[in-house]
């Protein structure tokens, strides 16, 4: 009775103080028992302790402690420096500003404030206006993948209760917040030794996706879970186990790559840009024009010439899951030792008076 008032004094004081109610919710259970509340503000880069209080009566509750952690991943770019060498000898031509001849080089790195570099790669892209078309060369695309039929078997799910809730999640790494994720189909077929009504033929059972849900305002923010996490419902209230049940989730994801999806494929694609070395598109996918190694954190860029240097950075938590990504382009720059030549243009006045020979025109007249 004591924890109780407790609790109650606790619940009280909390939500009438200062304390921003962000921090805390509150809702009802459904018919069936469930609660479906949140999101709850969570602070960054540590363990936060959450009480869930679940209220049997007015002098009744029941509480259960869990401890979640919330991590910030991100990190920015350091160029160490540039290095560009005048050519030499009496026939060395100068290209400065055009270009670098013989071409720059430049090292860098990269710090996190959490995570692992993931990797880092050239982001380069290029627009040329053409008297019958205009010209976009990339030398990076966005990918999607499709995952469906027997590799969308799921293996890592659990009933919640006997709501008729599963929660599932799918076991891609490749699976990650910075990039679109929309199930497209979940269902449960019973095991060959699983009697449904009479029926072992392998009837399968379909599933509404609760989340995430493709294109709906109201849902809530895919940040709010995990980026490989699925909260699917049954028609009815109905107790699954896993040794009984197979749960197949199909889905489609989206990938930036530095390389071109098969889209010879019926499971994968390039989605943007539009049309990507199509016959009648404008937009090209090429090699960078310059070179970039990877060493750790830390990178090197050779063979610069003409283009701006762009790098991207992916940053990775713990298990290799890509969690942010950060980009910046490199300063590229020397100073010209040499005079351009200089066209100067000038002109003067003066006073003066003017006299004109009368007669001025004639044929015996000399003007002179």
């Amino acid at each position: 009775e004591k924890m109780n008032e407790s609790i109650k004094n606790l619940i009280s004081t909390s939500m009438e103080s200062a304390i921003d109610h962000k921090y805390i919710i509150k809702g009802m259970s459904n018919e069936y028992g469930y609660f479906g509340i949140g999101p709850l503000q969570l602070e960054y880069n540590t363990t936060t302790t959450i009480a869930i209080i679940c209220k049997w009566s007015t002098t009744e509750y029941e509480v259960v402690i869990r401890d979640v952690k919330s991590k910030f991943y991100g990190g920015y770019i350091v160029q160490d420096n540039f290095e560009f060498k005048y050519g030499t000898g009496s026939g060395y031509i100068p290209t400065l500003p055009a270009n670098f001849s013989p071409p720059a080089k430049l090292k860098g790195h990269v710090e996190c404030f959490s995570g692992n570099v993931h990797s880092i790669f050239p982001v380069y892209s290029m627009y040329t206006y053409g008297t019958m078309q205009d010209k976009v060369r990339v030398s990076y695309c966005v990918n999607e993948y499709i995952v469906n039929g027997e590799n969308a078997k799921t293996t890592k799910w659990v009933r919640i209760g006997s709501t008729g809730y599963i929660w599932a999640e799918i076991d891609n790494i490749k699976l990650s917040y910075m990039f679109d994720f929309e199930v497209t189909k979940a269902y449960i077929k019973p095991s060959d030794s699983l009697n449904v009504c009479g029926d072992t033929s392998g009837t399968k059972m379909e599933l509404e996706v609760i989340f995430p849900k493709a294109n709906n305002p109201n849902t809530i923010k895919r940040d709010h879970i995990l980026p490989n996490c699925v909260l699917l419902k049954s028609s009815k209230p109905q107790g699954f186990f896993n040794e009984d049940w197979t749960l197949y989730v199909e889905y489609k994801y989206k990938l930036l790559e530095t390389s071109k999806a098969n889209d010879d494929s019926d499971t994968e694609k390039v989605v943007w840009p539009a049309d990507l070395d199509g016959e009648n598109s404008m937009n090209r996918f090429v090699n960078p024009p310059f070179s970039l190694e990877q060493k750790e954190n830390s990178f090197e860029v050779e063979n610069i010439r003409y283009t701006t240097v762009a790098i991207m950075v992916y940053i990775e938590d713990h298990d290799g899951r890509i969690q942010s990504a950060v980009a910046t382009k490199m300063l590229c720059d020397v100073v010209t030792t040499r005079c351009r030549p200089v066209e100067i243009s000038y002109a003067y006045t003066a006073d003066a008076i003017k006299y004109d020979l009368i007669p001025n025109s004639g044929f015996f007249t000399w003007t002179g």
